[in-house]
């Protein structure tokens, strides 16, 4: 195994565009190869690219790191993935830890945890067993689903059900969306904050964009501003600025109702 991994850093040294195939057990197994322009390490622990790559789907490795862009034509399965710049995948992505700066797109995403800063799409569902921290843009057609956590900063669309422990969310300039409705134990979402420009000794609120969404249920608390939806329901409720319920609140211990909020019915407390 060591002479072919000589053979295969001379090769990505000397050319800058290689074809390799048999480069991890899995793949070579099934008749696979990695396409690198650019340079590379490549072994059954790691895979490293820089530049442009292209990979096998049904890889199994422990760590893929992509500095530029990596088009995958399958499924991929990782420990760790860092990926600097963009990555494409026509597969399920399942990867214990994920983190991507750029943009990143996949059919499907599973594992343990996610950073995604820049822009990210999954056509179908995002289901992780810890968090998902992104900022800049995400778009998933399917359900949203972190055991443990969800932050959100920025602009993002949920087609389907937005469901965690602990969800909290930054508005920014633009209007953002979840089809499906909201379950946590606690939701606080909040718009942006006024802000002060260098050369302007006037305060200038910055305008923020509105979450809309079915519904949201927490069995805990939930404090919302800018948020425009039918129902919501908690132990601790409270519409902030911005708000639109156009069906019921619900809530076992406490309510408050911003003066600015709009709400159509009156709210109902339910025994815990």
């Amino acid at each position: 195994m060591s002479d072919k991994m000589d053979a295969y850093e001379k090769a990505l040294k000397e050319k800058e565009e290689l074809f390799v195939k048999g480069i991890h057990r899995e793949a070579s197994e099934k008749g696979l190869g990695i396409k690198i322009s650019g340079s590379g390490i490549i072994s059954d622990e790691e895979i490293r690219v820089s530049g442009s790559s292209r990979l096998p789907g049904g890889i199994k490795v422990k760590v893929l790191r992509v500095s530029g862009s990596a088009l995958i034509d399958g499924d991929i399965t990782a420990k760790e993935m860092k990926i600097s710049g963009s990555c494409s995948a026509k597969g399920t992505v399942k990867a214990h830890k994920l983190e991507v700066s750029g943009s990143f797109d996949a059919k499907e995403l599973k594992g343990g945890s996610a950073k995604i800063s820049g822009s990210c799409s999954v056509e179908g569902r995002v289901t992780l067993a810890d968090f998902l921290k992104a900022s800049g843009s995400i778009t998933v057609k399917g359900d949203l689903h972190a055991e443990r956590s969800i932050f959100l900063a920025g602009e993002f669309n949920v087609k389907g059900m937005l469901k965690t422990g602990d969800l909290k969310v930054k508005l920014n300039k633009s209007d953002c969306h979840v089809n499906g409705g909201i379950k946590a134990r606690n939701v606080e979402v909040t718009r942006g904050k006024s802000e002060i420009g260098f050369f302007i000794l006037k305060l200038k609120r910055r305008r923020s964009g509105c979450l809309y969404t079915s519904f949201i249920k927490a069995s805990d608390r939930v404090y919302v501003e800018n948020v425009i939806c039918n129902e919501v329901s908690g132990r601790d409720v409270e519409i902030g600025d911005g708000c639109e319920v156009k069906g019921r609140i619900r809530y076992s211990r406490t309510i408050k109702i911003a003066s600015t909020a709009r709400v159509a019915k009156k709210p109902i407390k339910c025994k815990v």
